[in-house]
C-alpha cells in the first residue's frame, strides 16, 4: 500500500485550507494515511481590494508561513514548493469548473471535479493546540476584501478592552479609524501560531478571508461578516452565526459576548 498522496495547488492560502477536506475523503478512499502537499508558485488574480501579495495568489513567504501548520496535521507527511514533476491529484481543477467561482461553497468545488469525495463540513478538519495568550478576548479581524456595504465596526469601540485584533498592520489601522480605543494588536509569525491562538480565544468575528478560513477549519466560534458579491464561505456546524447588515452583526456579536463568557 503506498503510504502517501502528492496532492498539487497554487493558492491562495485559504483555497489550500478549504482544499483539506477532499484530501481527506481521497485519503480514506485509498487507504493512505499521509498527503504529500506541492505549493506552486507564480500564479496571479485579481483581488477586490489590497491583499499582502498584491497580486498573487502565492509566494515563498507565504508557503513558509503555512508550512508549519500544514505539517502539524497527522494527515500530512510533507510540504514543499512545486518544482515540477508528477503528482497524484492537481487542485488547482477547482478553477476550471463551469461554475461563477464567487458562489456555491468554496470547499465543495473540490468535490465537484474530484468524484468520489466527500465529507463532513461540520466537523473540524484542522486541529491544533490552543494557547491561552487570548482566552480572554474576542479576536477581530477585517481585511479590505469582500466587506458589506451594510455593515460597519464602529459599535466595537464599547468593547475595545475586550477586543485583539489579528492580521496585518495595515488592516489594524484601517480597523482603528472605526475603533480608536480598540488599542490591542497582534501579528502572527506564522500560520499555525495564528490557528493557536484562534483555538484558544473566545471566539472570533471577521470577514471572508484566510483568518475566517481557519476559524472554519477548527469549528472556533465564529461571526461572519458575510457580503452580496462573492458569499462564498458557508459557515457550517456548531458554534457559528454570520450577517449581511448591521442589526444582525451586532445581535450576534453581543450573543457570542454572552454566550461564551470570560473564564471565571
Amino acid at each position: 500500500m503506498s503510504r502517501s498522496i502528492s496532492f498539487l495547488h497554487d493558492g491562495g492560502i485559504g483555497d489550500i485550507i478549504y482544499a483539506i477536506p477532499a484530501i481527506l475523503s481521497i485519503l480514506k478512499n485509498n487507504n493512505v494515511p499521509k498527503a504529500e502537499m506541492y505549493l506552486q508558485l507564480g500564479g496571479e488574480t485579481a483581488y477586490s481590494g489590497w491583499h499582502p501579495l498584491g497580486n498573487k495568489l502565492l509566494s515563498k513567504d507565504f508557503v513558509d508561513r503555512l508550512a508549519p501548520l500544514l505539517k502539524s496535521q497527522p494527515y500530512i507527511q510533507d510540504v514543499k514548493v512545486y518544482d515540477g514533476g508528477k503528482v497524484d491529484v492537481d487542485l488547482n481543477g477547482f478553477r476550471h469548473l463551469p461554475i461563477n467561482p464567487t458562489t456555491y461553497c468554496l470547499p465543495r468545488w473540490y468535490f465537484l471535479f474530484l468524484v468520489g469525495t466527500s465529507w463532513d463540513l461540520a466537523k473540524p478538519w484542522i486541529i491544533v493546540e490552543a494557547a491561552n495568550k487570548f482566552r480572554d478576548y474576542i479576536l477581530v479581524n477585517r481585511n479590505p476584501r469582500l466587506q458589506s456595504e451594510y455593515i460597519n465596526y464602529r459599535f466595537m469601540n464599547d468593547f475595545a478592552d475586550q477586543i485583539v485584533f489579528v492580521g496585518v498592520r495595515r488592516e489594524f489601522d484601517e480597523f482603528r479609524k472605526e475603533c480608536p480605543k480598540c488599542s490591542n494588536f497582534y501579528e502572527a509569525t506564522d500560520f499555525l501560531e495564528l490557528a493557536q491562538v484562534l483555538a484558544g480565544a473566545r471566539c472570533f468575528c471577521g470577514n471572508q478571508g484566510f483568518i475566517y478560513t481557519l476559524a472554519e477549519g477548527m469549528k472556533t466560534p465564529r461571526l461572519l461578516e458575510t457580503n452580496n458579491r462573492a458569499a462564498n464561505n458557508i459557515p457550517t456546524g456548531p458554534h457559528c452565526y454570520d450577517a449581511l447588515f448591521q442589526q444582525g452583526f451586532v445581535h450576534w456579536f453581543n450573543f457570542m459576548c454572552k454566550a461564551y463568557p470570560l473564564p471565571q
